[in-house]
């Protein structure tokens, strides 16, 4: 594999484990009691459901130990994730692999360990469901199957917690899921020393497209504005989510003030570019109105994440109030506004 499709896969994996909230502090009760089904069914001490977030093994559920987080490098759950597939030892202490490994030679005296790759709802594996002994063995068949039919269960529960956080008509990330993920990048933002940018887009008098075109255009063309706006978000960072209606936002981490105004910019390029039909609109094509805020790390500490989202909308009706089809900004930590 290349260094390229290697960070990528790295990357849309770091972005899966965010996106589920399993890099929130603490166990996830619902895997806790899959993990406890797993020791109970296979008759184990030890049990896991771990994630990989670059060189970091956290547990979010556990049992027969009290470990919470590792180095990548030390894991056997490693192997698991990168080669995305299951693995067996049955002897740890004989296999050439891992009887050096800490884990075996350390208290924690490990000898017996399998795990399952588990899958995000983007196909890549972030993390292992794995059951551990300190004893050698062997599953048979019939146990591989009961595990792997564990594994499924697993990865169905992510799935319907994934949906849970999707709109199911654009299929862009809704309002809840744009509400956890703004405290995690605000946290982010602090703790590396790093600008965070909001946008918030309102399509321009939507309800007379709704009444003079219909509701089922309507979807249409809020999918189709959807599609044009994920068309200028070229990083994995950024989020893109429906806000509610005819309403979208879009969280720019790591984004100044310059980077915020070339994102808001390129999409009132792109939306004007498709001319979307809107005879009620006085340009008859469909455009948006775009409010933008952003916050420089020195300013983290006086401002709150529900500060930002509030300058963002009043920049939004700025935007409004001035003709709408452009965008107005501000500088959170200046209270500066500037039009575009």
């Amino acid at each position: 594999m290349s260094d390229t499709a290697h960070n990528e896969i790295v990357l849309m994996r770091e972005k899966a484990i965010s996106e589920l909230g399993l890099l929130d502090p603490g166990f996830d009760k619902t895997l806790d009691q899959v993990v406890d089904l797993a020791c109970s069914l296979l008759d184990v001490p030890m049990g896991a459901f771990t994630v990989i977030n670059k060189d970091r093994l956290f547990f979010k559920a556990l049992r027969g130990t009290d470990t919470r987080e590792m180095p990548a490098e030390n894991s056997f759950s490693r192997l698991v994730v990168e080669a995305d597939r299951p693995l067996e030892v049955t002897d740890a202490s004989t296999d050439v692999r891992f009887k050096d490994n800490v884990e075996v030679c350390g208290p924690q005296h490990v000898r017996f360990y399998t795990g399952y790759p588990i899958h995000a709802a983007n196909g890549v594996a972030i993390g292992a469901l794995c059951v551990l002994d300190q004893e050698p063995r062997q599953f048979t068949p019939q146990q591989m199957e009961q595990f792997d039919g564990l594994r499924i269960l697993v990865e169905e529960t992510l799935r319907l917690r994934s949906q849970s956080l999707m709109d199911p008509l654009t299929g862009l990330y809704n309002r809840r899921y744009l509400k956890l993920s703004l405290p995690q990048e605000w946290q982010r933002a602090s703790r590396q020393q790093l600008p965070l940018s909001i946008l918030m887009i309102d399509v321009d008098h939507f309800k007379d497209f709704n009444d003079s075109y219909g509701h089922s255009a309507g979807d249409t063309c809020l999918l189709q504005i959807s599609e044009l706006m994920h068309g200028e978000i070229h990083r994995p960072t950024d989020i893109l989510a429906r806000f509610g209606g005819e309403e979208f936002m879009i969280l720019l981490p790591e984004t100044d003030f310059s980077g915020m105004e070339l994102v808001a910019a390129n999409i009132l390029k792109s939306i004007r570019s498709a001319k979307i039909p809107h005879r009620k609109s006085s340009s008859g094509h469909l455009t948006v109105s775009i409010g933008g805020a952003t916050i420089k790390p020195d300013a983290l500490a006086r401002v709150t994440p529900d500060g930002l989202l509030k300058a963002a909308d009043r920049c939004l009706y700025g935007a409004k109030a001035t003709g709408r089809n452009n965008a107005y900004f501000t500088r959170v930590d200046e209270l500066a506004a500037t039009t575009e």
